[in-house]
């Protein structure tokens, strides 16, 4: 708009042939500051409306408490029946129990070649005067009848290593320590090593389910100390020195605790790789393990190497922790490499006699090769000792798919029929060499 000197009013400006393009922008223009101020005028008033908004008042404090009745008298109406039941379960366990300890009592009666009697019943007619003529005469040397010795009972230490046991199985862990503690306090010198070392251990484990490291620590170091050879002595200690940041000492326990293990072998892999873990971490620093390589490939090679001689010296234990330290690297391994790791540590495990730990690395190599066949023919050991002949068969015959000329494959196959109807396998007799 302008302000005319002639006429004395705004008129609007002219454009020309763009005065069209002009009215349409003026037009869209007005719509828009239309739109704006009706925008602003509805915040406006909701504001307003929401600054009026008041909270609610709540209950009062007598309804309150009429709530929390009222939940009360809910829960206690489900919860007495089944307080109720398990009153009624408890007499009745009480019960069975009493009856259980009479019968024992009275077969061990029967046993010894006396018989229960009532002494409080009254005798029948007759027989008064025969007991009390019974009771005059002298006693003879010739008649006498050895009284049957009482049943032995626990010792006291025995009785607060029971209390204990049942508090573990509770999850009642002070209590536990307690029992255990008072039992070697008890028992003192009296007790055997392999005792000792039982009770040490146990209290240990009480002392790792209270994250007490450094006790567990101990018990476990004394237990080791009492019993060199307690397997699980020493992986209660081991697994304290891990937690406790120690793994060069932890990983020395492992290496002592998995020659004895046997059967429990299979207890120390996650350990192990914890362990290692904690180790590569430490690489440079005074807590790594001084014999193994800094790099993981080197590490892969020395542990495969180390493994290979465990077993042929039939220290098939080390072997598989060995072999678990290398796998702890297999993001830097190829394939194949680590099939073979994966099946020479099934070959260690069936040398231990833990076919399910065996069937899973065979399976695993055979994953990783599927065109090798021997981790196929591991797995039908560890099938048959499993006593799952089907799938022996099937690992079997898909190994002799693959070689024809394989003599394990063959020779499993042949064994089947036999091994099958006995029910039996002898197949962790038959382990190859390992593959280097």
């Amino acid at each position: 708009m302008t302000f005319s000197n002639k006429h004395g009013k705004l008129l609007q400006k002219w454009f020309g042939k763009e005065q069209p393009r002009y009215l349409e922008l003026e037009t869209k223009i007005g719509e828009r500051r239309k739109n704006r101020n009706q925008t602003f005028l509805d915040y406006k008033r909701r504001k307003n409306s929401v600054a009026n908004w008041t909270i609610p008042p709540g209950p009062t404090q007598e309804e309150r408490y009429e709530i929390e009745d009222e939940e009360g008298e809910q829960l206690r109406d489900i919860l007495d029946p089944i307080v109720t039941e398990l009153k009624e379960s408890k007499k009745r366990l009480r019960e069975l129990r009493q009856k259980r300890l009479e019968a024992a009592n009275e077969r061990a009666r029967k046993e010894s070649g006396t018989t229960s009697l009532d002494m409080n019943a009254s005798l029948p007619q007759g027989f008064e005067s025969a007991v009390l003529a019974k009771k005059e005469e002298p006693a003879s040397s010739s008649a006498s009848v050895a009284t049957p010795a009482a049943p032995s009972e626990l010792p006291q230490w025995g009785a607060k290593k029971k209390e204990a046991d049942k508090a573990f199985g509770q999850k009642d862990w002070n209590t536990a320590i307690s029992m255990y503690t008072q039992a070697l306090e008890i028992g003192a010198d009296s007790l055997d090593a392999t005792t000792m070392a039982t009770i040490l251990s146990n209290r240990s484990l009480v002392h790792a389910k209270l994250f007490d490291w450094t006790a567990s620590f101990e018990d476990a170091l004394a237990a080791t100390e009492k019993k060199s050879d307690w397997a699980k002595g020493w992986l209660r200690r081991a697994t304290a020195e891990v937690r406790l940041g120690r793994n060069r000492e932890g990983l020395s326990s492992l290496k002592k605790g998995v020659a004895c293990a046997g059967k429990l072998t299979g207890q120390f892999l996650g350990l192990v790789t914890e362990c290692e873990s904690g180790l590569y971490a430490d690489v440079g620093s005074s807590a790594s393990d001084k014999e193994a390589p800094n790099s993981a490939a080197e590490r892969i090679d020395k542990f495969r190497e180390d493994g290979g001689k465990a077993f042929e010296q039939k220290n098939y234990g080390f072997a598989v922790l060995s072999y678990t330290r290398a796998l702890y690297h297999r993001a830097m391994m190829e394939q194949k490499v680590e099939a073979i790791i994966l099946s020479n540590r099934a070959a260690a495990f069936l040398k231990l006699e833990l076919p399910s730990e065996a069937l899973a690395d065979a399976l695993a190599a055979a994953e990783k090769d599927p065109q090798w066949s021997k981790p196929l023919v591991r797995a039908g050991s560890a099938a048959m000792l499993l006593q799952d002949f089907k799938s022996a068969y099937q690992h079997y015959a898909k190994a002799r798919k693959l070689d024809e000329n394989y003599p394990a494959a063959n020779e499993g196959l042949n064994d089947y029929p036999k091994a099958s109807e006995m029910g039996v396998s002898s197949s962790s007799e038959q382990v190859e060499e390992l593959h280097h």
